[in-house]
């Protein structure tokens, strides 16, 4: 019996009853044991009939929905130590292994695949740690104004930035936010990761690939700034963070969609 830690969608109704139908059909199954969180057995059922084990007891952490589901089971998957396997129900999915109506072929993937370790960023903010599997983007407070920043790698002198913000993006998040910006893809197993200034009044501002090893350190030089990680703002930032390639990795099952 494989146990899954179930993090699914459940902002619509349409999205709360393809949860339940999942949890169907993988009972049904009779291969896997089911624990959803508190929080989500309750936004489910009403109740906290689901809510079995923690994520530290499961064997693997189950998103249920599109690629903002994955990220933020993400934390979940971090947190716990455990792989992570996405099952797409929503509009691309491009991070999900299986689409929702192979989701009782979760056991025929792990048995033949081995996860891949992906690179995660880093950072502290008021003795908190948070990490991202796309990117860390520090941006302006609101659509009229710019934002006055600095840019440090790897310790050398900084470089003024003004505009609409930085994004510090993974190999992986090479391909979201980062590529609509304008800036590269890299190889998801290439060492590095991606700066990318968004719509920089400074015409000498271009995209860098830094190597992992090298720190980020992104300043506010007037007012404060917005923090954002893997598309939700955590807070604003009045004077610095320090962006570095985590020691974690995750371990997501990519499937056939990679």
């Amino acid at each position: 019996m494989i146990k899954l830690f179930i993090c699914p969608n459940g902002y619509t109704e349409e999205q709360l009853q393809q949860a339940k139908d999942a949890i169907i059909q993988l009972s049904a199954a009779g291969s896997y044991e089911l624990s959803l969180s508190t929080d989500a057995s309750e936004m489910i059922y009403g109740d906290e009939r689901m809510a079995r084990f923690p994520a530290e007891d499961s064997d693997l952490i189950l998103s249920l929905g599109g690629d903002g589901a994955l990220l933020r089971a993400a934390k979940t998957a971090l947190q716990a130590n455990k792989p992570l396997l996405g099952v797409n129900s929503g509009r691309l999915g491009y991070l999900c292994a299986l689409q929702d109506e192979d989701i009782t072929k979760i056991e025929e993937l792990v048995n033949h695949q081995q996860p891949k370790a992906l690179s995660v960023l880093e950072f502290t903010k008021d003795n908190v740690t948070y990490y991202a599997l796309n990117d860390v983007v520090v941006a302006k407070t609101n659509f009229g104004e710019t934002v006055d920043l600095s840019l440090s790698v790897n310790h050398a002198a900084p470089t003024k930035l003004r505009g609409d913000g930085i994004i510090v993006a993974t190999p992986t998040g090479s391909t979201a936010y980062n590529l609509s910006a304008g800036g590269p893809v890299v190889d998801q197993d290439a060492p590095v990761y991606v700066i990318t200034p968004i719509c920089t009044h400074m015409k000498e501002a271009y995209s860098q690939i830094v190597q992992e090893d090298k720190p980020v350190t992104i300043s506010v030089n007037h007012r404060y700034a917005k923090i954002y990680v893997d598309g939700v703002m955590i807070g604003t930032v009045e004077d610095s963070i320090t962006v570095t390639i985590s020691e974690k990795k995750l371990r997501l099952y990519t499937g056939t969609m990679r």
